[in-house]
């Protein structure tokens, strides 16, 4: 009997169909394809203990990470290779002690090429927040920042693919809740979400938002306006 949220994955040959291998050890393990095999991280618990792995082609462990303590259970693709993962400093906080998240940026073969804290400290648990990459390899943070700029607003900051950090900026307002980010052709991404709505009785609504076009800006990276 496995274990809870474990993640079992068949690898098939494409030329064939065929199966060729398998992986078992994943904990709510989501895989991301590589030019050649595949990488991920694992979220273990209620409180997301960490670690990441990579397979080759066939399944095979190529690298598993040390435990790197309690994370977000975020990370997102980088379209020119490896992916970024997101985890908390310090590693094993108590509940509703104050972190710093931490952005890695680690490389197709496992190494780690930069690490960047978020300017922001936030609660564990209730700090919602979002990491994407678009096709140049930059990487957009976006986090709830009332703190920053009041009520119902989100905060970003783009890093380049050295690690370089811009400006923070007001990336939404008005309650707007991004939920998705999506590659853009060229740079940039899109990003899809919702705006909370007061309901009648006991049903609630939400207000499907269009796609924003969040940018980096020449070496600034900074969104010129927030999206609402």
């Amino acid at each position: 009997m496995g274990k809870p949220h474990s993640s079992k994955f068949a690898f098939l040959d494409p030329a064939t169909g065929s199966q060729v291998g398998s992986y078992d050890k994943g904990i709510r393990l989501e895989l991301i394809g590589q030019t050649s095999g595949f990488m991920g991280a694992n979220c273990v618990g209620s409180i997301c203990q960490s670690n990441y792995v990579v397979l080759d082609p066939a399944g095979k462990s190529v690298y598993e990470s040390p435990a790197q303590g309690q994370s977000p259970g975020l990370q997102a693709n980088d379209a020119t290779g490896g992916m970024i993962h997101v985890r908390y400093d310090p590693p094993n906080p108590g509940y509703g002690d104050p972190v710093t998240v931490l952005l890695d940026a680690i490389d197709p073969s496992a190494g780690i090429r930069w690490t960047q804290p978020l300017p922001d400290k936030f609660l564990r648990q209730f700090s919602p927040m979002l990491a994407g990459v678009d096709r140049q390899g930059n990487v957009l943070a976006l986090w709830v920042s009332e703190r920053r700029y009041g009520k119902g607003t989100w905060a970003g900051q783009w890093f380049d693919h050295a690690g370089t950090s811009g400006p923070v900026f007001q990336a939404f307002s008005g309650g707007a809740v991004p939920s998705q980010l999506y590659e853009r052709v060229g740079n940039g991404l899109l990003v899809s979400g919702f705006t909370p709505g007061a309901g009648s009785g006991r049903a609630s609504s939400t207000q499907e938002r269009r796609p924003c076009h969040l940018r980096p800006r020449g070496s600034r990276r900074v969104q010129a306006s927030p999206c609402t």
